[in-house]
This record gives structure tokens, C-alpha cells and sequence, in this order.
């Protein structure tokens, strides 16, 4: 189960060639696309696609935010908020439109900028690809 694989803080312990690579992945498109470590929600949204991996894609994600919460001992909506937040954040300095080109999708415009299910949806969906193709 994954969250034997995680300490108290959320972060991965030393083990799983997979998730380790999932990790280090996942954490370097959220740094290209400006949701940096800093902000909360980047552990959040890092907890919530590697459950992603595990569940089915079309659960709710509200789900998902109930098992990241109990990860971080959290609420679920102070999880949500901590994730609309950080792409909120990554949005206003500009850094977000880099997922366009990086996922060669149009997520992101001038005045949207994408809700946090479709970028966790998005996030997970890219990194199975990466998974299986490593």
C-alpha cells in the first residue's frame, strides 16, 4: 500500500525503483510548470497523482484528497485548497503556460488556468506514459 512507503510528512521513503523514478518525474514537469516545493500543494498534488497511479483515473477526486489529507493529517479541504493555490500561484507568475508546450495541450490560457482535478488527471495520465516507457 502506498502509504507504507511514505514517512509521517508525505514524502517517499527510500525503496521502489518505480516510485522513485514516479517521484523524480513528477516533482521535475511541477518545477518546469512553476508549482515549486515551497508551496504546500506541490506535495499535495505529488501524493495525489501517485494515488492516481493506483486508483482508477475516473474515481473522484475528492477520493483522492481524502487519502492525501490523512497522509499529511489535513483536512480534505484544506487540501483542495492548498493545490488550487499552487497552480493559482504557478498561473499569475507565468510559469503555468509552459504545460501547454510540455503536454502538448492547450490547459492553460491567458485568463484560465486549469481546475486541480484536470491537472492531477493530466499529470497521472503522462506519467503512466512515462512509467511504461521507461
Amino acid at each position: 500500500m502506498m502509504e507504507d512507503l511514505m514517512n509521517k510528512h508525505g514524502e517517499w521513503k527510500v525503496g521502489d525503483e518505480e516510485h522513485r523514478r514516479a517521484v523524480v518525474w513528477l516533482k521535475g514537469a511541477l518545477n518546469l510548470i512553476g508549482i515549486f516545493p515551497d508551496k504546500s500543494g506541490h506535495f499535495h498534488i505529488v501524493n495525489a497523482v501517485l494515488l492516481g497511479l493506483e486508483e482508477s483515473p475516473y474515481d473522484k477526486q475528492q477520493k483522492i484528497y481524502e487519502k492525501v489529507a490523512k497522509l499529511h493529517e489535513r483536512t480534505q479541504e484544506s487540501v483542495g485548497r492548498n493545490v488550487r493555490n499552487a497552480i493559482r500561484y504557478a498561473h499569475n507568475t507565468g510559469n503555468l503556460h509552459k504545460a501547454n508546450e510540455l503536454f502538448n495541450t492547450v490547459l492553460v490560457d491567458d485568463d484560465n488556468y486549469p481546475t486541480a482535478t484536470s491537472l492531477i488527471l493530466l499529470l497521472t495520465q503522462h506519467l503512466r506514459m512515462h512509467l511504461e516507457g521507461c
